[in-house]
């Protein structure tokens, strides 16, 4: 059994995310949970400067290192998928090592969607992308593009 992270890893994690996820101004942090509760963070997409019901989820994590993504194994992979495969929303997890300012981000729950038809996968993808303004650009688009087009579905 490993010993418990650090009180200070956690605060770290919140804060650099919260300090990302803010370089929108489109963005806000609606809800700062617990891991317990399942998600740690929910962010709302503005539009026009109101909340939109636009929503994503956010998990978090403080372990890695900033030379080297975090690694999933197989534990990990079962206990997302036992925990977000009834998700109602995008959810993702960001990664923040104490050693660095810097983060990691990938889908636990994607949106998916065409011009009529808004689906939500269990990411199968395993690997992390560094956090960047152009990453959450990326991002913010592809919520934007589900929740268009679960519009036009229904």
């Amino acid at each position: 059994m490993s010993a418990p992270e650090p009180w200070y890893v956690a605060l770290h994690a919140r804060s650099l995310a919260v300090l990302w996820l803010t370089e929108r101004n489109d963005l806000r942090v609606v809800y700062q949970g617990s891991a317990a509760a399942g998600l740690d963070m929910l962010v709302a997409v503005l539009r026009d400067g109101r909340i939109s019901g636009r929503l994503f989820g956010v998990v978090l994590s403080g372990r890695g290192s900033a030379s080297r993504p975090p690694r999933l194994g197989s534990k990990m992979i079962a206990h997302e998928r036992a925990t977000y495969s009834e998700a109602t929303f995008p959810i993702c997890t960001l990664a923040f090592p104490v050693d660095s300012d810097g983060g990691w981000f990938r889908w636990v729950v994607e949106p998916q969607s065409s011009d009529d038809d808004a689906a939500l996968e269990l990411s199968s993808r395993i690997h992390f992308e560094p956090t960047t303004s152009e990453l959450l650009d990326r991002v913010i688009d592809e919520v934007n593009q589900w929740y268009d087009a679960r519009g036009n579905s229904s």
